[in-house]
C-alpha cells in the first residue's frame, strides 16, 4: 500500500503524550470522509416536493444524479480534531 501524506494533516503530539509502543506499519486504518452535497438547494427542493406528495419531475439517471450531487475540492475544508 502506498504512503500518501495528506497536505495539512501533519500533527504534533498532544501535550503529555507518551509513546507506549512502536506503530505497527501493517495495521489497517479506516477513515470516514463526510462531504456536503454539491447541489444542496436542488436536493432539498426535490425532497420537499416528494414529502409534499408532489411529483419531483423526471427521474434522475445515475450519471446526472452523481454529477449534481458531486462535491468539488473548493467545497471541502480540513477536519477539526478535538
Amino acid at each position: 500500500m502506498a504512503n500518501v501524506p495528506l497536505k495539512g494533516s501533519e500533527r504534533s503530539p498532544m501535550p503529555g503524550a507518551k509513546i507506549v509502543a512502536p506503530a505497527d506499519p501493517t495495521e489497517r486504518l479506516e477513515v470516514t470522509v463526510l462531504v456536503r452535497r454539491g447541489a444542496s438547494q436542488e436536493f432539498r427542493a426535490r425532497v420537499g416536493q416528494i414529502a409534499a406528495g408532489k411529483s419531483p419531475g423526471a427521474c434522475l439517471s445515475r450519471e446526472s444524479g452523481a454529477a449534481s450531487a458531486a462535491c468539488s475540492v473548493s467545497q471541502t475544508t480540513p477536519a477539526k480534531l478535538p
